[in-house]
């Protein structure tokens, strides 16, 4: 079951034409998760919004990063995610066909 973490952040005041938003596992290295640069239009300084879809369950650790022409800036601190296993539900309608 994939799982949706909402990360929020304050833009810089030099401003910035768009973001990298870094995850690992906690105490682990961090990968780049989005493709393309996040870029928020018109830009803002009003905090900005991301959501990243986790797969699996674990504790995990994000930063992010401001590019501006072209240039990235050093990493923010990191915010911990901590991501609760899920069990399935329980099958149903349990019955005995057959004995023999």
């Amino acid at each position: 079951m994939s799982h949706l973490v909402t990360l929020s952040w304050v833009p810089p005041a030099s401003g910035a034409d768009g973001y990298n938003v870094y995850r690992g596992p906690a105490g682990g290295a961090l990968v780049k998760t989005n493709a393309d640069l996040i870029v928020v239009d018109p830009p803002t300084t009003n905090p900005v919004l991301y959501g990243d879809v986790v797969p699996v369950a674990g504790s995990y650790v994000y930063d992010v990063t401001a590019v501006k022409d072209g240039i990235e800036s050093p990493h923010s601190n990191q915010a911990p995610a901590d991501i609760p296993a899920i069990a399935p539900d329980a099958p149903t309608s349990l019955q005995v066909v057959n004995i023999a």
